[in-house]
């Protein structure tokens, strides 16, 4: 029997539980512990530093959305507040919060070019609204004050002055330690996760059922919030803001302090953030006077270093370590026979889940049906056997029309990609789509999916005319898919891979998860026991929690297959799934699709160049040849058919045998 060694799993929780417990209590204490004077106002500095990083962390690590306005964002929340106090003479708490919906407006602005723009030119479009309110709005007088700025009388709690050192201290991180943990429930909930599939494929995404324009626009709305939060902590806590106070200069140090902590890592804007205003305000003033000041230096200098070395970030160094120390743990398990349990919180996971045992027993990566729990071995005389239990083929007319595609033309300029492609896929059955190469079989999924919109011709799911649905609302309607491409998240777990595909069996909406509320914990335990159940099903239970990223190209094909059944479709569409594989993974993967169709009751519709699998699973084939169709039938109809033999071949041949 093995012995469990939880050595790494208690040790290292209770190291980290340790290191929290002590930073936690050294942040209450500091007050008391440092009387210098200079302490209050780095304090304040730090948790704008922190907020601004965080915001980052947001937007930019976790939805892939890159701003360069964070300063000018910032500005507007700061100089909104001080009107508000200016004005109303609402002091604070209440005018935080109009400074944060101001941010967050503004940044919405900003981000509504994003739905359509990426990478290196979205950076470049939020350069130019960081220059346009610098210009504009933060330079006027009835705003901003002017070049001088504004100030604001000394704000109260009640009675209690914020002018108090101590006081200011402790509510600025009040404030801060409140939004962090605000931001970390949306990390590990269903927002959370449909940010990251965002990040990670938007494509993907969509065919999950993520509304991507809605949750960026909500990343950039938080992102802009939390800036307006930022903001107002300076403006009432030092009492003054100045338009130079959110220049581009302080947008590109926010953004340093953002990728030197771990762009993606909460923890890491914190750590960063801290660190930095305590070099600027503290250290080098009373240690390296001659070079005081020289913040932007020391900045560049360590962010260049650190994308060298350490391209994920300073974060990445302690999770590297780890990394290091739990394989050290496993290898040393191994040459003592015994079984090493991890705790998922000590991988490199974004998410996280339970527990994951690694044993040293050796096993195929590629799992075959029998260790899934529902059939054979996966070798060829089990698949002969499995094909003469399932019987004679469905007979069509017995079946009704789950997806029903009519006239379908695509053209790309004067590319004629589908030519009135027509296609019927019945209730429970495993339809083949087969043809040569550049045949427009992909292009035909991709429409049916929503991803393109055809020039004519209608589509129809279960009576439903879905022809001008955009793809996440098919997917509303019971429809998922695989890639000919694999579109995995490649930076996410096996687990957490899956957890996103359940993002429509979750309806818990984004209060909820902002406040990690009862319900949205309920249904968060729900849907992690189904995705333990399917990776059960598909014999990935020893993966769950490796990183997608290096595994194996069968594993992957799993791994995707089982993101679109958690999401639990009605029509499965599976695009060359066996492609990469060889013989005895297909024939596992052939009875994957079987016990797909006859157990779970997923109707599928699968493009393959693999003609024995094509003709060894599915009920009925259509073959496509230069964007048409040229045949249809039972598989053994197609396989005689000297028109389809001609398309293979590229000459008039005798049927096959």
């Amino acid at each position: 029997m093995a012995i469990a060694a939880s050595l790494p799993k208690h040790i290292a929780l209770h190291d980290r539980k340790l290191v929290r417990r002590g930073l936690i209590a050294l942040l209450i204490l500091w007050p008391w512990l440092v009387p210098a004077q200079p302490w209050a106002n780095l304090a304040v500095r730090m948790s704008v530093w922190v907020l601004a990083a965080l915001s980052l962390v947001v937007l930019t690590g976790w939805v892939g959305q890159v701003s360069l306005a964070q300063a000018g964002i910032m500005g507007v929340g700061a100089f909104t507040a001080a009107q508000i106090t200016r004005h109303t003479g609402l002091d604070f708490p209440l005018n935080i919060a109009f400074a944060g919906i101001a941010s967050a407006g503004i940044a919405v602005a900003i981000g509504i070019p994003a739905l359509r723009i990426r990478g290196l030119y979205l950076a470049i479009a939020t350069l130019a609204f960081q220059w346009a309110l610098e210009q504009s709005l933060l330079q006027q007088h009835w705003f901003s004050g002017g070049f001088n700025g504004v100030k604001i009388p000394d704000p109260h709690i009640g009675p209690y002055s914020l002018t108090n050192d101590r006081l200011m201290y402790y509510v600025a991180w009040l404030l801060t330690g409140t939004i962090i943990l605000l931001v970390a429930n949306l990390r590990d909930s269903r927002t959370g996760r449909a940010w990251f599939a965002i990040r990670g494929s938007e494509v993907a995404a969509k065919t999950l059922g993520i509304n991507v324009i809605r949750y960026k626009l909500i990343a950039f709305a938080v992102s802009g919030f939390i800036l307006g939060i930022a903001g107002s902590i300076n403006l009432n806590f030092i009492g003054q803001a100045t338009p130079l106070d959110y220049n581009f200069g302080k947008s590109i140090q926010y953004l340093s302090v953002a990728v030197l902590g771990g762009i993606g890592a909460i923890g890491g804007a914190v750590l960063i953030g801290i660190f930095f205003v305590f070099l600027d305000g503290w250290f080098f003033p009373e240690i390296l006077t001659s070079i005081a000041g020289k913040i932007g230096i020391i900045t560049a200098g360590l962010l260049i270093f650190t994308l060298i070395r350490n391209p994920g970030g300073m974060i990445t160094i302690r999770e590297d370590l780890r990394r290091q120390h739990l394989e050290r743990a496993a290898r040393k398990a191994a040459r003592t026979n015994r079984t090493i349990v991890l705790d998922a919180a000590a991988t490199d996971s974004v998410l996280t889940d339970g527990e994951v045992t690694i044993s040293d027993d050796a096993a195929p990566l590629l799992p075959s049906a029998t260790e899934n729990g529902h059939t054979g071995n996966g070798s060829a005389e089990r698949l002969r056997a499995l094909l003469t239990e399932r019987g004679p083929r469905l007979i069509r007319a017995d079946s009704p029309l789950l997806l029903e595609a009519t006239d379908v033309s695509v053209r790309f300029g004067g590319v004629v990609a589908n030519d009135e492609v027509s296609l019927e896929v019945r209730r429970g059955e495993i339809t083949g789509l087969i043809g040569p190469n550049g045949a427009g079989k992909t292009t035909f999924f991709n429409t049916v999916n929503g991803l393109v919109k055809p020039q004519s011709g209608r589509i129809r799911v279960a009576g439903t005319d879905i022809t001008d649905e955009p793809t996440h609302a098919r997917a509303r309607l019971g429809m998922a898919r695989t890639f000919q491409i694999m579109r995995l998240f490649p930076r996410l777990s096996v687990f957490d891979n899956l957890m996103i595909g359940t993002h429509l069996q979750n309806d818990t909406g984004f209060g909820g998860n902002l406040l990690m509320s009862g319900r949205s914990r309920s249904e968060d335990v729900r849907l992690r026991e189904q995705v333990r159940s399917t990776l059960a099903l598909l014999g990935l239970e020893r993966v769950a929690h490796e990183r997608v990223a290096g595994l194996p190209f069968g594993i992957l094909r799993l791994v995707e297959l089982g993101r679109a059944l958690v999401s639990q479709p009605k029509l499965l569409l599976l695009d060359e799934p066996a492609s990469g594989l060889d013989v005895g993974e297909t024939d596992s993967f052939a009875e994957h699709l079987f016990h797909t169709r006859d157990e779970l009751g997923i109707t599928i519709l699968l493009i393959e160049h693999d003609v024995r699998l094509v003709m060894m699973a599915c009920d009925y084939v259509y073959v496509m040849e230069f964007g048409r169709n040229l045949a249809e039938g039972l598989p053994s109809e197609v396989q005689t058919n000297e028109a389809v033999v001609a398309a293979y071949l590229g000459e008039e041949t005798p049927a096959l045998a």
